[in-house]
This record gives structure tokens, C-alpha cells and sequence, in this order.
């Protein structure tokens, strides 16, 4: 489902405060956007700048690109107080929320090679590389589960003190 679906359905249930609440989302994040726009704009020049230019022209991989960004700043903040306080939760919870940047990343990058046009090694083109980083995504998502996994045994066998 799209955003505008998303949040069309959950506002459908009480239409004059729904509408009011939407168009605040809306006008939040149309500023998001042009506040994005104005400062990632301007990285055409910059090594690299040409792959986030072509992410932020196009409205779904630029959707993809801000939410990344609010996700690592929350994992950033579950991980510094879940080192603090000593909590598997958080700490856990900040490695998957790495993995689901990392996700969100690739995801990215394969929507900008995807698009890139046949050529002799890649005679179909490149939109293979979708199904790629899928299956890398799950590789990473398994990896996040064994050492959560193994870090509640540990803790199970032998419990840390919470500060």
C-alpha cells in the first residue's frame, strides 16, 4: 500500500479531523521534501551526487531515501541507550533497525542500477539486480536473528545486572 492509501483509510473513520491531520502530514512533508531538495540538490557535482540526484527526482526512491535517514537516526539513539542502560531490547532492536537500513539502502542503489540499459554483459538489462538484493536483505535478516538468538542464551544462562 502507498502512504496516501495508508493514511486515507486510517483518516476515513472521522473525516473532519482525519482531513485536518492529512493535510498537516502533507504540508510536513512537502517542507521535508523541498528542505531535502535544496540541500541534497546540490550534490549533482560531488562523486556520487549523480545516483542521489536520480534518487531524489523520483517521488517513491525519494520517500525511500528520507525514511531511511529518520530510521538511522533512531538506530543511532536505541543503540547509544541501549549500550547505556545494558538492554538487550534496544541493542537488538538497533541491529535490526542497522539491517532494515541496510535493507533500505540497498534497496535504494538496486532502484539506480535497475534502471541502467542493456549492454553486452547484461543482455536482459539490469533489473535482476532487484531480486538481488532481496535475497541479500534475507541473508542480513537471518544473521540479525542468530546472533539475537544467541545473545538471549546468553543472557538466560547467565543474567546482567541493569543499571
Amino acid at each position: 500500500l502507498e502512504l496516501e492509501e495508508i493514511l486515507d483509510t486510517i483518516f476515513r473513520v472521522n473525516n473532519s479531523v482525519g482531513l485536518n491531520v492529512k493535510k498537516w502530514l502533507d504540508d510536513l512533508f512537502d517542507r521535508f521534501v523541498r528542505f531535502g531538495d535544496d540541500i541534497f540538490h546540490q550534490s549533482v557535482n560531488v562523486e556520487g551526487g549523480k545516483m542521489l540526484a536520480e534518487i531524489l527526482s523520483k517521488p517513491h526512491t525519494r520517500k525511500i531515501f528520507y525514511f531511511f535517514l529518520v530510521n538511522l537516526g533512531f538506530m543511532f539513539v536505541e543503540a547509544f541507550v541501549g549500550l547505556w542502560t545494558n538492554s538487550l531490547g534496544l541493542v537488538s532492536d538497533a541491529g535490526h533497525m542497522l539491517f532494515d537500513c541496510t535493507a533500505l539502502l540497498l534497496g535504494l542503489v538496486t532502484a539506480y542500477v535497475s534502471n541502467w540499459q542493456a549492454d553486452s554483459q547484461f543482455s536482459y538489462g539490469y533489473a535482476r539486480f532487484e531480486l538481488m538484493s532481496g535475497f541479500v536483505n534475507g541473508v542480513f535478516l537471518m544473521f540479525v536473528a542468530i546472533y539475537i538468538l544467541r545473545e538471549s542464551f546468553e543472557r538466560l544462562s547467565d543474567p546482567p545486572e541493569m543499571e
